[in-house]
């Protein structure tokens, strides 16, 4: 991506170009994704049906490269994407509910963390407004969430500070969700 968008990163322009192409490329399969699915998400559940950990970082990850695409080409479609995977990220989901902290009607509250664990101990904060969950995870890797039961991959999720396979927070998808609010205040 820096190589795409660094101008003058390359001695070749045309390998620039090259690039560019790829990512829309890429992009162009996101979009398709996107096409196939009812909630208009860049990800679909692995090859065994599974929604893997982190799946709210691939959502936002994948909008950057619909975004770069779009940068690249102008085409709106991308754009729409982009749209499209933070509409679900803030609550156009099959469980209503926003990912995002702060954000929505009925955003998430308890993340899997140290300190903003409310839920844990009353004296401890809320987590501030704009922090992602890591969002469904159909393996169900810790004990909060082996109780859910069987649900379809994207409802693989619950709200609690115990469930660290699905709530936990990370800085390698928030700063994707940072980067996207950003590109779409542009």
């Amino acid at each position: 991506i820096s190589l795409a968008v660094v101008p003058g990163a390359l001695p070749d322009a045309s390998e620039q170009a090259r690039i560019r192409q790829q990512i829309t490329a890429a992009a162009d399969s996101y979009r398709a994704i996107i096409a196939a699915q009812g909630y208009r998400v860049p990800i679909r559940a692995g090859s065994n049906g599974h929604y893997p950990w982190g799946s709210n970082s691939l959502v936002a990850n994948n909008a950057i490269v619909l975004a770069l695409a779009h940068d690249f080409t102008r085409d709106e479609r991308y754009a729409s994407g982009v749209v499209q995977a933070m509409d679900y990220l803030l609550g156009k989901n099959p469980l209503a509910l926003s990912y995002v902290s702060g954000f929505g009607d009925h955003a998430f509250e308890n993340p899997h963390h140290r300190f903003w664990a409310h839920q844990k101990r009353s004296s401890f904060p809320h987590p501030p407004p704009g922090v992602l969950a890591g969002g469904p995870n159909s393996r169900r890797q810790d004990p909060t969430t082996s109780r859910l039961g069987a649900r379809p991959p994207q409802r693989c999720y619950i709200d609690h500070v115990d469930a660290w396979s699905v709530n936990e927070v990370a800085i390698n998808w928030n700063a994707p969700l940072a980067w996207l609010a950003a590109y779409l205040d542009d």
